[in-house]
């Protein structure tokens, strides 16, 4: 009887050296649970206006590129065609300023010079008028009738006016420095000042059109709307989060690794991820360099550790795995190498 033993124990150990497997520790698999996770994306205006039409809300699926707002453009389309009428009329001063007629262009530049006074006289009101707004919002804060970020909102605004006024100061002095150029004669610096008001009235002309596609506001990516913050006819500042997107198509959940555990996982590695009768598969994308005591709520089926390190783990895009979803990712103790 002992020598058969001996014989068997000899067969085994001769298996095990001619296939080269080894084995370890085999174990229960280790389950984590946790919530299933995705990214919200505020959608945010970059321009003050007021809103007219609003083509999606909460719980509608959008594309990236759909058309979610759109601001009042009125006032933004009139200043493209000035801006256009700008750099046709600047076209018009330099050809003649090459052509050499002289009284033609003096009239475009005093057109220009006036023009360039009415943006600048324009610029200033806007100016006065968020200083004042911003003033009596001040006041409010104070009072705590409005919310901070009002306040922020104001200052952004403000600051944009003040920008606005230097740049229509700015080309108010080349308009004139354009004209007593011309006024002296068809000279070189006749030449350059004519082709530097026709290069900023088409970069004039460039901006307005953008502050235009800016009054349309796209969805940046696929997803569904998780809030929708603003009715029409309500107006809206820079940086104002008009509508929050949710990404379905990236899922995710952070489980927690005890630290004698942490030997398991690696970066890119597939876990088992289960909800209810229903199993996905999952990929560590992120293991967290430096541990932490236990969240409080982590919801694990082990024996809760002082130390843990966090390991997020990317879901495939599915209709089974929605956001809030307790789903378990198992973990495998040990394999056979």
């Amino acid at each position: 009887m002992k020598r058969a033993y001996i014989l068997l124990l000899s067969i085994i150990t001769v298996i095990f050296a001619v296939t080269g497997c080894t084995y370890t520790n085999e174990k229960e698999n280790l389950t984590f649970s946790g919530t299933v996770e995705a990214d919200e994306v505020n959608v945010n205006s970059e321009i003050q206006g007021k809103i007219t039409s609003i083509f999606a809300k909460e719980g509608d699926a959008v594309k990236k590129g759909d058309l979610l707002v759109q601001l009042d453009d009125t006032s933004l389309k009139l200043q493209e065609a000035l801006a256009k009428a700008g750099v046709e009329k600047a076209r018009a001063q330099l050809d003649d300023v090459l052509a050499g007629s002289r009284d033609e262009s003096i009239k475009a530049a005093d057109a220009g010079v006036k023009q360039a006074q009415a943006m600048l006289s324009g610029a200033e009101k806007n100016v006065k008028y968020y200083e004042d707004l911003l003033a009596k919002n001040e006041e409010l804060f104070k009072d705590g009738a409005i919310p901070e970020q009002k306040i922020t909102d104001l200052k952004e605004a403000l600051e944009s006016a003040r920008s606005q006024y230097e740049k229509a100061k700015a080309g108010l002095d080349q308009a004139i420095a354009q004209r007593d150029l011309l006024l002296k004669g068809s000279t070189s610096n006749n030449i350059k000042a004519a082709r530097a008001a026709y290069s900023q009235a088409e970069a004039s002309l460039d901006m307005a059109r953008e502050m235009v596609e800016k009054s349309r506001i796209f969805s940046p990516l696929d997803g569904t709307v998780l809030y929708s913050n603003f009715k029409p006819g309500e107006v809206v500042f820079p940086g104002s989060p008009i509508m929050t997107i949710l990404d379905l198509k990236n899922p995710w959940i952070n489980i927690y690794i005890p630290e004698k555990d942490l030997k398991l996982v690696k970066l890119h590695q597939s876990l088992d991820v289960r909800y209810e009768d229903k199993v996905v598969k999952g990929e560590i994308i992120f293991i967290s360099p430096q541990g932490e005591f236990t969240p409080r709520n982590i919801q694990a089926k082990e024996e809760r550790q002082n130390v843990v390190y966090k390991v997020k783990v990317k879901l495939p895009y599915s209709d089974i795995l929605k956001p809030g979803m307790e789903v378990d990712v198992v973990l495998p103790a040990g394999e056979v190498k």
